[in-house]
Parts: structure tokens; sequence; C-alpha cells
């Protein structure tokens, strides 16, 4: 994804028109006009700007590019977890766990990870890999449960 999308408006606070109506191209090859935005609320602290409301789309994505423009942050991916690494953060921040190939956000489970990478019950984590070259990078699926 090359912008953040959301198809379900409620996700979205302070939506407004954007100053001209841009075609978004989705994986199935048809094209939605797309002429409002809002911002989303991943933290109690941290707020996504600029993310599209895409009626009649399956899914809610993150663009990785978008999040580090917007954060100076780094987006790490493992086997299991997405997560966000930045100066902004005290410590690093699970945004996703991988489910079959997307990373899934489930906001609830959105955790502080310890400056050292530990295992819980809730998101298993065995190694960073800073190479990421076998992770997609398309972005993440914002799923609420």
């Amino acid at each position: 994804a090359s912008d953040h999308m959301c198809t379900e408006q409620a996700l979205l606070h302070d939506l407004c028109d954007l100053k001209q109506p841009v075609l978004v191209n989705l994986p199935n090859g048809s094209q939605v006009k797309v002429t409002k935005h809002g911002k989303f609320r991943l933290t109690k602290d941290l707020e996504i700007n600029h993310v599209l409301h895409v009626p009649n789309f399956r899914f809610n994505l993150l663009s990785i590019r978008r999040l580090c423009e917007q954060f100076q942050c780094s987006v790490l991916f493992t086997e299991a977890i997405c997560m966000l690494q930045g100066h902004f953060l005290k410590r690093p921040l699970a945004i996703g766990r991988s489910v079959l190939g997307l990373y899934i956000l489930d906001r609830s489970s959105v955790q502080d990870l310890e400056p050292r990478v530990q295992t819980n019950q809730a998101v298993g984590v065995h190694a960073v890999n800073n190479n990421c070259t076998d992770s997609p990078l398309y972005g993440c699926n914002v799923r609420d449960r």
C-alpha cells in the first residue's frame, strides 16, 4: 500500500474531504474513487495521519513507508511480529502479528516490548530479522477484532 487505507469509517476521526479526490487501485484490478481521509489512533499516544477512507474495500492497510516518514522510525519484521522502533518510543512497539503471511493488528494487544525482546504467551518472538528480504514489506493489514 502506498497510502494508509481504512474501509471502516468508524475507526477514523477528524475525517475531512481530500483537496482533490484520488483513484485507488485495488488488488482485484478495480479502481475506486476516494474523497475522504482522517486519523487513526493506534495507541493512546500514537496517531496515524492521512488515512484514506476506502469504502467497500475488504481490508484496512498501513503503508510502511508512510509510517516511517511520519514517525521517523524503523519497522522491523520477524516471522512472528511487526514492530515499530524509533526515538519517539521508550521501547519498541509490537503493532502486528503474522497470520498467513499478513501482519494483523489487534489494537487491544499493541504492546511495548522490553528493551531486550522477550517471548511471552501473547506474542512469540524468536529473533529480530535484520535482513527483511523474506518479510512482505507491502503493509500491515489493520483489522480490528
